[in-house]
Parts: C-alpha cells; structure tokens; sequence
C-alpha cells in the first residue's frame, strides 16, 4: 500500500539561476537521491533557470531511476567548465564593451563551449522547461520539448549565460536574449502545471534547490568597480525573484507540498571574474549541496520555516530586520515570531490570485 501511494505523487524538482555556482546543484541531487531512494526521487517534472537551465536539461535527459547517472554527468559538465577560459577581453579592453558592444567581456568561447559539451544532451526523457528573457519586449519566454533539440538547446542555454552589462544579449531565434533571472529566479509554475495534468494538488511534491543563501549577506561596496556592481545588483535581483516566485507559488498551489527549499548553507566560493571557478571551486561547491540536502531532508520542517520567513521578509516585517535565516530558526522555536493576522493579510492582498 505504501508503494502504490508513493507511486501516485507527482515529484517536481525546480532549480534556480546560477553560473557556475550551480554546481551545487548537482551535490543537492545526489544527497536527495541518498537521501529519499529512486522512488521519491522520481522527478517527472524539471524546471531551471540560468546555469540551473544546464542542470535540468541534463537531467531530462536521463529517464526517471537513472538519477545518479544524471548527477554524475552535471558534475562533468561543471568540471569541464573550469578547464579553459569561457569569454575574453575586447580587443580594445572594456572601453570597447562598454561603448561599441553590449557587453563588457565577449562570451564566444563560451557558446563554443556550449555546442561541445552539450553534444549527448537531449532532454526528452521527462519533461523539462527553462526559461529566458526576451529583451525587446521584457518578456519571459518558456522552451521546452522539441524546443530544447538540437542546435536550439545549445542557442537556448547560451542566453541563459547572456547576464546583462557584463555580456551581449544573445541574438538568436529571432530575438535577442538575456537570462531568465530577470523575471524569474526560480520557476514553479510551469512544473506545478505539468503535475496537476494527471495528479491532484495533493499528490504534489516538490523540491526547489537555490543558489542564493536563505539570508542575503551584507556587503562592503565601496571600493566595488562596475562588474562587481553588476555582479551585486544581479544577486540582489536574484534574491528578491527567488523569494517572490516561492510565494506566488506557495499561495497559488496552497495544497501542494514543498518538501525541501534547500539553499547553501555558506557562502559558495566567489570569484573576482565570471565564470572563472577552479576545480576546486567546483568540488566544494558539490560537496556542500550534498551534505545540505541530507541535511534538509532530516528536517521535514524546514522549508515551511524558510516560507514563513521569506514571507515576513516580503510583508517588511519589523521583528525579522536584521535576521539571518538561522537565527530565525532558533527565534522561531520560542515563539518569537507568532502568526500575524496583518501579516497575512498583507501577503495575501500581494499573492492572492
């Protein structure tokens, strides 16, 4: 019996933008995998955003029970990536990106790259779907299914490298791009859609896996010069996306179950320079997800904390200024932080649809 119930969920797994920081990802998905077994690990639905766009393409490309094949494949992925430089200086410096290209650093070598590694990937075993931002129209565009074969995936996962300021909007199928962490960090909706096709709402299980600390870190941004600026003001925006997105969903979807909202637990190593992680850079990154996501799936409870936290964050709760995610925690556990008639309500005039 509890087999046949297990074998009635629909299990969704969204990841977030990242770069190379979505290496972490893939460590995310073998503890889930360790963690849960093949069978509640059995994700018919995948979602990803930026680098996070790589991780579920890949994934989709593994039928449901090869999940460990799957991570060992992002994991060379994200290796290989550290093997040779992925963009290069202008002829004529930055001056010439800031004035005479749309981007600071030219990200050819990347695209290079791209249509090598990604030579075997054809996601077409689970349904997948990654987003872009289409820059003319400021619009979120979803490729999935026969969108994502061929050269489309590799001009697909190329915009979703394209990061504003620091390199050109990709131009391809008829438009130009950028990433999709413009609008969306993190997408839940289209694999929540995917679900309730054949499941109900309740039968609905999802992992989201970030990138971005439950707690964005305050920085000293005095001596920051323009990549570092457009590094921070994109983290922030990612933040911000991350937590609007969670509860759009959350408010949307209220019987579905998230199961684990798992982030990094440190800081992930950070670079000077994009896309410039080392070996080893990969290795702890991996290395983190993984012990983060055993340690999430040992608290059940956590990814309602991290909603509920996220939520007084959204709602400018005057008790959570100043609060990291974990000392949340600890405030929370003695009642610090009660339910709030106002705060809901504020949240549902914001969410309600």
């Amino acid at each position: 019996m509890a087999s046949q119930a297990l074998a009635d969920k629909c299990y969704a797994l969204a990841f977030s933008s990242g770069d190379q920081t979505a290496a972490y990802q893939a460590g995310v998905l073998k503890g889930l995998t360790e963690a849960y077994g093949a069978e509640q690990t059995s994700y018919t639905a995948i979602s990803g955003v930026a680098g996070g766009a790589v991780n579920a393409a890949i994934l989709a490309s593994y039928p449901v029970g090869q999940e460990a094949a799957a991570v060992q494949r992002m994991q060379t992925f994200w290796e290989n990536s550290t093997k040779q430089k992925l963009w290069m200086d202008w002829p004529a410096g930055v001056v010439q990106g800031m004035f005479a290209e749309g981007g600071i650093y030219n990200n050819q070598k990347l695209h290079d790259f791209l249509t090598q590694e990604l030579v075997d990937i054809v996601p077409n075993q689970r349904y997948v779907d990654v987003l872009l931002t289409e820059v003319e129209n400021a619009a979120e565009v979803d490729f999935s299914d026969a969108a994502l074969s061929g050269g489309e995936l590799v001009d697909v996962m190329f915009g979703n490298f394209a990061y504003p300021g620091l390199f050109a909007p990709e131009n391809a199928m008829g438009a130009d791009w950028f990433d999709g962490s413009l609008i969306w960090d993190v997408d839940l909706f289209s694999i929540v859609n995917q679900c309730m096709l054949t499941h109900a709402m309740e039968d609905i299980v999802v992992d989201v896996v970030l990138t971005e600390e439950k707690t964005l870190r305050a920085i000293d941004a005095s001596d920051s010069v323009t990549y570092q600026v457009l590094l921070r003001a994109g983290r922030i925006i990612r933040y911000e996306t991350q937590m609007d997105g969670l509860l759009r969903a959350e408010f949307a979807y209220p019987r579905i179950q998230f199961r684990n909202i798992i982030a990094p637990s440190a800081k992930l190593p950070e670079t000077k320079l994009p896309l410039t992680y080392t070996q080893a850079d990969v290795d702890a990154a991996i290395t983190m997800g993984y012990q983060d996501a055993l340690n999430s799936a040992s608290n059940p409870t956590e990814a309602a904390s991290t909603l509920k936290y996220f939520g007084m964050k959204r709602a400018h709760d005057k008790r959570i200024r100043g609060v990291s995610f974990e000392e949340f925690l600890d405030l929370d556990k003695v009642g610090h932080f009660a339910e709030s008639p106002i705060l809901q309500k504020k949240l549902e005039a914001m969410y309600r649809m």
